[in-house]
């Protein structure tokens, strides 16, 4: 028997799983990428400065990014008294929403056999790829300009 693509009119209850599953993994993995790109590019400027670099937290500073992922988790939000609130707070969202539903339409391998299913390697397959990358790689910079605006400093 061929396996058949999964779908959610074939299967919801295993979509929607298999779904989410990626969507967890593939933005977990986007987000380790950005943290220890981070580190190294710290490590590089300090060696370039002749400094030793984030050394303190493990071995050569490898837990570094998860110290600053823990301090900036914790830290206080501060919102300016003339700021507009909602647009202040959303402005990250459109910075950073942007930057991670583009990874949705890039496969990362080959269709794998679960079952009698059929299941791609990427979050959704749309026939216009680069155009949806492009389109929603630009959105970014409007969160930019919400976040000046919101501010309302003069």
């Amino acid at each position: 028997m061929m396996p058949e693509m999964l779908s959610l009119s074939n299967s919801p209850l295993i979509f929607i799983g298999v779904m989410l599953v990626k969507l967890l993994v593939v933005f977990a993995v986007v987000i380790f990428i950005v943290a220890y790109a981070t580190w190294w590019e710290r490590k590089i400027i300090g060696h370039m400065q002749t400094r030793i670099g984030p050394m303190r937290t493990g071995w050569h500073g490898l837990l570094q990014p998860i110290a600053d992922g823990m301090k900036l988790f914790f830290k206080e939000d501060l919102i300016p008294d003339q700021a507009s609130k909602v647009p202040f707070l959303l402005a990250p969202l459109m910075i950073l929403i942007p930057a991670l539903i583009t990874v949705a339409v890039i496969p990362f391998g080959p269709d794998l056999h679960f079952g009698n299913f059929l299941i791609p390697q990427q979050i959704t397959d749309l026939n216009i790829g680069v155009l949806y990358i492009f389109a929603f790689a630009g959105l970014g910079v409007y969160g930019i300009v919400l976040a000046g605006w919101a501010s309302n400093s003069k």
